[in-house]
């Protein structure tokens, strides 16, 4: 995955959160870039950025039901405008 790329394009997943009522300030988006950077660093970032939804769900959900439905929107995300 190239890390630059995915630094770029996080604006339109923070938009797709927003606009499902999932808000994060700079603090969560402060501790996704430090994940990121971590995982590029030890080489254990995941090839498909589908591999980040276990890793990045937690970060960005404060309740089970944002749990539950982050891949989906996640997912939706990746895909683009629909």
């Amino acid at each position: 995955m190239d890390i630059q790329n995915l630094y770029q394009s996080l604006h339109g997943l923070d938009a797709k959160l927003r606009a499902e009522g999932m808000k994060s300030g700079p603090d969560v988006w402060l501790l996704v870039f430090r994940l990121l950077e971590r995982l590029q660093q030890q080489g254990r970032l995941p090839d498909e950025p589908e591999g980040l939804v276990p890793l990045l769900g937690p970060l960005f959900c404060r309740h089970p039901e944002d749990q539950a439905r982050f891949p989906k929107l996640f997912d939706q995300w990746l895909g683009g405008p629909s």
